[in-house]
């Protein structure tokens, strides 16, 4: 993921947004199915209604459908992030991310009638806690409770890292209560991060949808993540 210059992409901006400039634009790099795709991000600050009353920016991106791509290749799903880009409001509040889906005809058209809207919940409140409890020769039971607004959460999945490796040394899932024990063996003092990342699906939208979308709200999911870093002491 690159920074581009807007002025670089007027023609596909027109295409896709119906705007020749963005305030950035940001491009993917990627590679599919051995192909190298390119898809850009058009990034916004938000400033008119009804946008404004629910959200400050706005991200859209066309890609190319199963029909002129170089072996069908297509663009599925992403995972990326960004940093010193966003920030949440001063509040604990829960919060919602809109996304509008027009989708592809069978002839690779778009087809506007067909557009629906899915949604994303942030929780506002997540707390993941660390405790470690050194036994002999080396063993460590790291412990802790995982909430989400103020309530326990179960089956999330804790796991363990030492600082600068993406190697994991341990795993757990949060039981009813949402607490999680692991166990791990360490040679000297080490420095953990215990972090957990959600992602589920929820089986209804939770806020109203938005107006003009044909085929409304259809689809919303719920994801967080925690994080938390502690000391483990060996103990011979």
């Amino acid at each position: 993921m690159v920074a581009d210059d807007p002025a670089s992409h007027t023609a596909e901006s027109m295409q896709c947004t119906g705007q020749p400039t963005h305030e950035a634009i940001w491009r993917m790099d990627l590679t599919i199915a051995g192909q190298q795709l390119h898809p850009l991000i058009y990034v916004d600050h938000v400033t008119t209604a009804p946008e404004n009353t629910f959200a400050a920016a706005k991200l859209q991106l066309c890609l190319a459908g199963p029909v002129g791509t170089p072996n069908g290749a297509q663009l599925l799903f992403a995972f990326f992030d960004v940093n010193g880009v966003f920030s949440n409001p001063g509040n604990t509040a829960d919060r919602i991310w809109h996304a509008v889906f027009t989708p592809y005809d069978a002839a690779g058209h778009p087809n506007p009638a067909g557009t629906t809207e899915g949604q994303a919940l942030i929780p506002g409140r997540v707390s993941l806690t660390m405790k470690t409890k050194s036994l002999k020769h080396g063993r460590v039971i790291v412990s802790g409770k995982l909430a989400v607004d103020g309530q326990t959460f179960a089956g999330g999945l804790v796991e363990l890292y030492k600082p600068g490796s993406d190697k994991r040394i341990g795993k757990g899932r949060t039981n009813g209560k949402g607490n999680y024990t692991i166990r791990i063996k360490i040679k000297k003092k080490t420095r953990v991060i215990a972090q957990v990342l959600f992602l589920g699906d929820l089986a209804s939208c939770p806020a109203p949808g938005l107006p003009g979308v044909p085929q409304g709200c259809k689809s919303a999911t719920v994801s967080f993540f925690a994080v938390k870093i502690g000391t483990a002491r060996h103990k011979k």
